[in-house]
């Protein structure tokens, strides 16, 4: 993806030279030798693959790359990354977490927040995100930039 045009045109000429260099090689393997036919694998087909790897949706909004939290949830789940949660009502058990940010003021006032706009005590999750852009969050640790937050462009 971050090659080149030309050295895009110039690897399926090395996979070919390759291959027919392999003696007694079998797989059922398809190796295309034609930037054509690799666009058609990897690209335009319906079963394309990098128009099914899981991935999020960017949009614009003000000039700003976004992605929704629905996105950002597909993702961690497509990864199995485990998530955190400050508390949790809908298993049994001691199922708080108090460490690093969850441990938190502002945590316990959100969470606390969070259970009044659920007055039915309905089986929840409750968690929060921070979300980080070295380039103008002001908090936790000093930017690679060094910029301050008077001073974000």
């Amino acid at each position: 993806m971050n090659n080149t045009h030309d050295q895009n045109d110039t690897f399926p000429d090395i996979l070919e030279d390759i291959h027919d260099r392999l003696t007694g090689f079998q797989a059922d393997v398809t190796i295309p030798f034609d930037r054509k036919t690799a666009d058609e694998i990897l690209m335009e087909r319906e079963f394309g693959i990098y128009g099914n790897l899981p991935h999020e949706e960017v949009f614009n909004i003000g000039g700003h790359a976004c992605v929704s939290l629905i996105g950002v949830f597909k993702q961690i789940n497509a990864h199995q990354i485990p998530i955190g949660f400050t508390e949790q009502t809908d298993i049994p058990g001691d199922t708080h977490d108090r460490s690093n940010t969850n441990g938190s003021l502002a945590m316990e006032e959100l969470l606390r927040y969070m259970k009044e706009q659920n007055p039915d005590n309905k089986p929840t999750k409750y968690g929060s995100f921070v979300l980080w852009l070295d380039g103008f969050v002001c908090s936790f640790v000093i930017n690679k930039r060094r910029r301050t937050c008077g001073s974000l462009p």
